[in-house]
């Protein structure tokens, strides 16, 4: 159909991931219209944060300890 076509890209954090530097750079670099991300825990989400300037659209599905699941777009 017409319209235009969407990037999605997902990453599994695994929540035990200190890498929050990294894994900021790889969603910057996907030049995603919707980012997921899943196994989000309350610190990953805090890290995520950075990247509100550039997808200031957010769904968050928390869940007990560490099985949330973040939907960022743009």
């Amino acid at each position: 159909t017409a319209g235009q076509p969407v990037r999605i890209a997902a990453l599994n954090l695994l929540w035990r991931n200190t890498r929050h530097a990294e894994a900021l750079a790889w969603a910057r670099g996907t030049d995603a219209d919707i980012l997921v991300f899943v196994e989000v825990d309350p610190r990953w989400q805090q890290a995520l944060q950075a990247l509100r300037p550039q997808y200031p659209h957010e769904r968050a599905l928390q869940r007990a300890g560490h099985s949330g699941t973040l939907l960022l777009s743009r």
